[in-house]
């Protein structure tokens, strides 16, 4: 569990829509959901201005969840009062614990155990990353929506639903003007998990993760987890959108055959969006030069 471009997909999936498999640790469903939310919205590295740091978002993520866990799991042990409280026997009575070993040498062990945290993105920082990039999101949604509302409502040349397209698209939102600079940005650093985030933020349901920070943070992610049937209908409407958009290289994450496909209630493009797009070529190089 360290970052998802790394995980095997179809046991990434399997594990989430509830499919009998054997999991490694107690929380891994928890776990694995969080990451996945996490990469949704940021599947890149980030940035951290005036730093010379680069976080790997979603590595960090999982630690922090990782460790919110075993704060529960070994609640009676952490509660305790008297020297216990500040002594390295408390870690060993929450080590006889199965659970709680189990996840800690899942996750924090072959990161160095508790002192990787004074490595790691901050609760906080986490936090304020992933609203960051929603904020930025409906660009990379934009985009998304032009591409797939163009094919799933009768479109035929699939040129007209390429990415400059749904760029050319987004420049051309006058009631929210971007510079062409900003639009190929925000598309390079979502591009991965674009398809993912258009179901997320426009089609529902929302994938956007709780606050790690919070108090919550836990028991939301549990019931997130045990809601089978959300995640099932996520997974399903990712996969209709995808198989739409057969051939772009955003959409080549695997959903089993078994799951079905859920096609998204949306609108045939008005007169209006379609007048964004007239006059292609002019447009799109004025976009580029922006």
């Amino acid at each position: 569990m360290e970052k998802l471009s790394y995980t095997d997909w179809n046991f990434l999936i399997d594990a989430l829509i509830g499919d009998e498999i054997a999991l490694a640790s107690p929380f891994e469903r928890e776990l694995l959901l969080y990451q996945l939310q996490t990469w949704i919205y940021i599947p890149d590295e980030y940035p951290i201005a005036k730093a010379a740091k680069e976080y790997v978002v979603v590595n960090d993520a999982g630690i922090l969840a990782a460790a919110k866990f075993l704060e529960r799991l070994g609640r009676k042990y952490l509660e305790v009062k008297g020297l216990l409280r500040y002594s390295t026997v408390r870690l060993a009575k929450c080590l006889e614990n199965e659970e709680y070993k189990s996840l800690y040498n899942t996750v924090l062990k072959r990161h160095g155990g508790w002192t990787c945290l004074l490595y790691a993105a901050s609760a906080a920082s986490i936090d304020d990353m992933l609203n960051d990039r929603r904020k930025k999101a409906e660009t990379v949604c934009e985009i998304m929506d032009y591409r797939f509302r163009f094919l799933d409502h009768g479109g035929t040349d699939r040129r007209q639903a390429n990415i400059s397209h749904g760029q050319c698209f987004r420049y051309m939102n006058n009631k929210h003007p971007l510079s062409g600079k900003t639009i190929r940005q925000r598309w390079s650093d979502n591009k991965r998990s674009a398809i993912f985030l258009y179901v997320s933020e426009r089609l529902g349901p929302s994938f956007f993760p709780p606050k790690i920070e919070s108090d919550t943070f836990v028991d939301e992610m549990i019931e997130r987890a045990a809601n089978l049937a959300e995640i099932r209908h996520f997974f399903s409407t990712y996969a209709y959108v995808a198989e739409v958009l057969k051939d772009s290289k955003e959409g080549n994450i695997p959903i089993p055959e078994s799951l079905e496909r859920i096609r998204p209630a949306t609108q045939p493009l008005s007169d209006d969006e379609k007048a964004r797009m007239l006059d292609y070529k002019s447009r799109v190089g004025a976009m580029r030069d922006s």
